[in-house]
């Protein structure tokens, strides 16, 4: 069975609840269009750390790491990051 990717689940919230607090946390600064080496540096973990932390997140998510515009539309429908 092929997995849906979260924007087309009923509520965004549910895949919200799959993601640990730390990747939250990357999430909500990808989404503000932080570098990787901003988001260790913010988050005191190094740039790998932080990437390892996205691609965990991406994957949760069913989107693509790379793939920022996901990531802000996550962030915006669950709340992370206000418009």
């Amino acid at each position: 069975m092929k997995r849906r990717p979260f924007l087309l689940l009923p509520d965004p919230r549910r895949a919200h609840r799959r993601l640990s607090p730390r990747q939250r946390e990357c999430v909500r600064l990808v989404a503000q269009s932080f570098t990787r080496k901003e988001i260790g540096a913010h988050l005191g973990i190094s740039s790998k750390t932080a990437e390892y932390h996205i691609t965990r997140a991406a994957q949760a998510l069913n989107v693509c790491s790379g793939d920022i515009a996901a990531f802000t539309r996550f962030a915006i429908r669950t709340k992370l990051i206000k418009l």
